[in-house]
């Protein structure tokens, strides 16, 4: 199947809490797009179990729903799988809202970064853009 989304990358993962079942743990989001994201885990999945993500830092998007549309073997991290998630509305405008407060914060982290000279994670970037920025996010 052809990607229909443009895939956002990650220069470092963004937390978020991924259940399936009585399962819950928290993993590194590698990218998103308007129709699903990416994560690396040692955690089995199964191709078409349902899951849901949460992101600690934006208290608007509680949960979002989805499928693991795919599992691959990640090079990166031995013992370790990448899977694939497909949302399970992608017309949701209030996911297209979050994929673009992602892609701003992560550009927020760079310039952070860049004028201060020092390092900052994807998460303290969420927070500090969304403290500063969300009430003025268009809806």
């Amino acid at each position: 199947e052809a990607r229909k989304y443009l895939r956002h990358s990650m220069d470092a993962p963004l937390s978020c809490t991924v259940r399936a079942s009585d399962a819950e743990e928290t993993v590194g989001l590698l990218d998103i797009s308007d129709g699903g994201a990416s994560f690396s885990s040692k955690t089995q999945y199964s191709q078409g179990s349902a899951i849901e993500l949460r992101f600690p830092a934006f208290k608007d998007f509680s949960v979002i729903p989805g499928t693991i549309a795919w599992t691959s073997p990640d090079k990166d991290v031995p013992g370790s799988h990448r899977y694939g998630i497909k949302f399970a509305d992608d017309t949701d405008k209030a996911m297209l809202r979050l994929v673009e407060m992602i892609c701003h914060i992560m550009t927020f982290r760079a310039m952070q970064e860049h004028l201060t000279g020092k390092s900052m994670s994807a998460d303290d970037a969420a927070r500090e853009w969304l403290s500063t920025y969300a009430d003025t996010f268009p809806e």
